[in-house]
């Protein structure tokens, strides 16, 4: 009897053990997010502009606007400590500044006023990235507890998207797109909150591919 007891106890000490984690094989986790990314520095020296007049001496009036990224995870658990799953994610960076240029007419001299000044374009410049990126990942759950987990991810996968600078002041505005480089990586540290069995916020800190810091919520399926 008393060794029936404490393998009762034992038994039910290692079936305590084996639910005090969140993370299963076979679980699959979707997991949508936001994060913060860096302007860049093309955004910032345009946010320099502020203060400052064009050459018809009106103000750049500069506007930059960072969105995202926003992306969504999903992951397969292939054992309670290892999963591989797919990320995508998007995220656009736009700068705007109020510009000028010289005219000319037809004959391609350069137009004056009455006063012999030379004559200005008003017109917009306008500079935007776009990254679309499609990564494969696996993740290592090194911290798997009922109500936390911690993870290291590495990613590698497909960018697409460009950038272009146009400015529709007169003859002498410029124009030009580009493609990224169509590889993208990354590597990050990731943590859950699990506030019911199936429900979690997630944060994530990583380099490339995918912004700093992000933060979302996880369901568990």
């Amino acid at each position: 009897m008393k060794k029936l007891l404490i393998l009762t106890v034992i038994f039910a000490g290692f079936m305590q053990t084996a639910k005090a984690q969140a993370l299963f094989k076979n679980d699959v986790l979707f997991e949508a997010y936001y994060g913060y990314a860096t302007p860049g520095i093309i955004l910032a020296a345009i946010n320099t502009l502020d203060g400052e007049t064009n050459s018809n001496g009106k103000p750049y009036d500069p506007k930059t606007s960072v969105l995202g990224p926003v992306g969504l995870r999903v992951q397969y658990m292939a054992s309670e400590s290892f999963g591989i799953g797919l990320d995508v994610n998007f995220e656009q960076k736009t700068g705007t500044w109020q510009s000028a240029s010289l005219t000319y007419d037809s004959d391609g001299f350069l137009v004056t006023d009455n006063n012999g000044d030379y004559v200005y374009a008003d017109g917009e410049g306008k500079y935007q990235v776009t990254k679309l990126k499609v990564m494969v990942r696996g993740a290592w759950e090194f911290v798997n507890t009922d109500k936390f987990t911690m993870n290291w991810a590495n990613s590698i996968g497909y960018k697409a998207g460009g950038r272009t600078l146009e400015d529709t002041a007169g003859d002498l505005g410029v124009s030009f797109s580009g493609n990224l480089v169509p590889v993208a990586i990354r590597s990050a540290l990731g943590a859950r909150f699990f506030f019911t069995e199936n429900v979690a916020l997630n944060a994530e800190v990583g380099l490339f591919g995918g912004g700093l810091l992000t933060g979302g919520i996880t369901y568990k399926l």
